[in-house]
This record gives C-alpha cells, structure tokens and sequence, in this order.
C-alpha cells in the first residue's frame, strides 16, 4: 500500500491541539516527535517545534480525508496561525519505526521524566511516565499537560484520592500514581481513548486507576465522590460549563482542583466562576500563554 504523508512543523504548545484535529481523518495514524532530548521549559531551557506526521491511505476515500483534514487546519489556523503542512506520496514502509528514533524523554519539575514507552528509562532519580506518543494526545509536547504534571507534584503529598477528567493518554493518571495517589478515577468522553490509556498505565505497572468513558456526570455520581484532588485539563469553554453545572461539588472540603487548558486571556471570568463556587485560588503556572490553575476547596463551602 502506498501512503499520502502529512508534515507540519509547528509550536510545542499547538502540537497536540492540531494532533487531535488529524486523528479521525488519518486513517494510516498520526505521530508528534522531536529532533533532540529535551526538558521542559526554564530559564534557557526551552522546548522546540514539534513534527507533526500524518498518514492517510491512497485509495477511493483519500481525497475525502484529505479535504476533512484541511477544513480541520483551516479552522484551527484562524484560532493561531501556524505553517501550511506538505503533503507526499510514500512507498508502505515502517514509518512508525522511523519516527519513534527522533522521541525522546523530557524531563518535568523536579522528579519527572515522560519516556517514550520503547525506550529504557534513565537511570536517574525521576519518576519515568512510560507513555506510547503515537496516539498524539496526551504526549507531554503540550504545554498545559506539562503544567498539570507540575501541578500534580505540587499537590500530592501521598494517599489521595484522584480524579482525572479528560484522560486521553491516561499521563496524567499514571503520574498521580507514581507521585503517591492511592486511586485515581479518569473519564473521557471519547471512548477510542479508554484502551489506550489503559495500556500505558499497564506499561507503567500501575494499579489502582479506573479508566471509564464519561465526563462530569460521572465523576459527581461516583461512589468515591468527593475527591481529595480533581484535575481537568480541557478546553476553556468545557471547564466554564463544568463549574456551572458542579464540578467544586465533585471536590472535598479542603481539596484540590486542577484547571488547565486555558489561555491567559481566559483565565479571570473562570477564576471569577470558581470562587463563586467555593474555590480559592493558590496558585497559577504559566507557560507561554497558556496557564495552569490550583485551587483548594473552602471547608464548609458550598456553591452558589
């Protein structure tokens, strides 16, 4: 079989986004790599453009995916610009094989390394999140997965109980995991990301994570429920309709909530909504534009 290649070279921070944008159209898969070994953003340390691969089959349908597939970066570009992707015929080869040699580990805050999950950790004190990158969300090339994890860091002291809402690649699971969480519940409402996440949390040798598809509903209807540390790392307009419809109740008295995805310039009306409902702001991480946000449940709070 003979492939049609898409390439485009962008951001770190839009890696993911766009990544997402490609996967229901390419039916060949989508990768995100890196030329070299980096670490997360500090001073001097910054990552740098990410490839972005996709591959569509030629056959009857590929003019069709291919047109899905420009709507989608059309759409997408007029949010952020960013470069048109190339496109090229290639022979069937093993081309999955041939990005993974430019994926590599990145380190996170102070104890975290995100490994590609064929690569031998490194022999180092960090905690190594083994993650398949080929699924293309939820990879650590996007900025507001690297503030959740250092988030993460910040606020697990060891025992809790967890809730990830928006699981994707189930990275942010395994990380609470390994940072000392006792259980962890993840939901995402798009059911072709339960195995997957299930899969890299088996190749971490984790246990106690419960993948299931859902959403808020779910995580306020669980038995466990509330949750000493609820994480949510989706788009802004998800988060807002979140808080309106419940989600601090999903958070114990004196818990934690996680909130990232967001831009900055969207961040005061949701910090404005999360006070409303009992939230006080501890903290914001930020990189590029993007931020992360901690907030603490007030004790005997409850929603307006």
């Amino acid at each position: 079989m003979t492939w049609l290649e898409l390439t485009l070279i962008v951001e770190s921070e839009l890696a993911d986004d766009i990544a997402a944008a490609l996967i229901p159209h390419a039916d060949g898969g989508v990768s995100i790599s890196t030329s070299q070994i980096q670490d997360a953003p500090g001073p001097g340390n910054p990552i740098g453009p990410m490839t972005i691969k996709a591959y569509i089959s030629v056959d009857e349908d590929m003019e069709t995916r291919r047109a899905h597939i420009e709507r989608a970066l059309h759409f997408l570009g007029r949010i952020r610009a960013f470069p048109e992707p190339s496109f090229h015929i290639i022979a069937d080869e093993n081309w999955q094989g041939k990005w993974k040699q430019n994926y590599h580990p990145i380190n996170v805050g102070a104890n975290m390394a995100i490994v590609p999950a064929w690569e031998q950790p490194p022999e180092t004190d960090r905690i190594s999140i083994l993650i398949d990158p080929g699924m293309a969300f939820g990879t650590g090339a996007h900025p507001t997965t690297r503030l959740c994890l250092l988030a993460l860091e910040q606020s697990i002291s060891g025992g809790e109980q967890v809730a990830d809402l928006g699981a994707g690649s189930g990275i942010l699971s395994v990380a609470a995991r390994k940072l000392g969480a006792a259980k962890i519940h993840a939901w995402d409402i798009d059911p072709i990301t339960i195995p997957v996440a299930r899969e890299n949390a088996e190749l971490n040798k984790v246990d106690t994570i419960e993948f299931e598809t859902g959403g808020l509903e779910e995580c306020i209807s669980s038995p466990d429920a509330p949750f000493d540390l609820v994480v949510a790392n989706i788009f802004a307009h998800v988060i807002t309709s979140m808080l309106e419809n419940g989600l601090a109740d999903s958070v114990s008295p004196g818990g934690r909530l996680i909130l990232s995805g967001i831009l900055e310039e969207q961040l005061p009306p949701i910090l404005a909504l999360a006070s409303k409902n009992g939230l006080t702001l501890l903290e914001i991480l930020r990189e590029s534009d993007w931020t992360a946000s901690i907030l603490e449940k007030e004790k005997g709070a409850a929603p307006l």
